[in-house]
């Protein structure tokens, strides 16, 4: 297993989630979000097509919680105060999302670990250019593993 590569497992040829401009207002793209059941996760991107940030399930349920004013004593403050000033759906992301990404030559063991790191059950696959060419899912890895075992 630590040979395989991305590659031969990421096997959906369409990306699967909601690929935005960092600065599309952040309501815009929930709603976008939310108008397709087949999304799995939000992709940022830059002017430039490169991906540059992440938003996870973890982001749009804080932002959930503090809309519908529910209890929020397990945000850290850092996410609640992000989330409050949150205006464009590039606010939300964590500052260092972008590094869930990996391209399809990167070992299965690679995603894994970035998978476990940032709690993440999609995460965005690159070229060398940084731009976004498919997204590898939790459900692709456990596909391959069924049939390989």
């Amino acid at each position: 297993m630590q040979t395989v590569t991305v590659a031969e497992v990421c096997q959906t040829p369409k990306v699967q989630a909601l690929v935005v401009s960092r600065k599309m207002p952040l309501a815009e793209a929930i709603w976008h979000f939310v108008q397709d059941h087949d999304l799995r996760g939000i992709f940022l991107t830059d002017e430039n097509g490169r991906l540059v940030g992440v938003v996870n399930k973890q982001d749009l349920l804080a932002w959930v919680r503090l809309e519908l004013s529910l209890a929020t004593e397990t945000l850290s403050a850092a996410q609640v105060r992000r989330v409050v000033l949150a205006e464009t759906v590039g606010d939300l992301a964590r500052a260092d999302s972008a590094e869930t990404a990996v391209t399809l030559h990167d070992t299965l063991a690679t995603a894994l670990n970035k998978m476990v790191r940032y709690n993440q059950t999609d995460i965005p696959v690159v070229d060398g250019d940084g731009r976004i060419v498919n997204d590898l899912r939790l459900s692709e890895v456990l596909a391959y593993v069924l049939r390989e075992t």
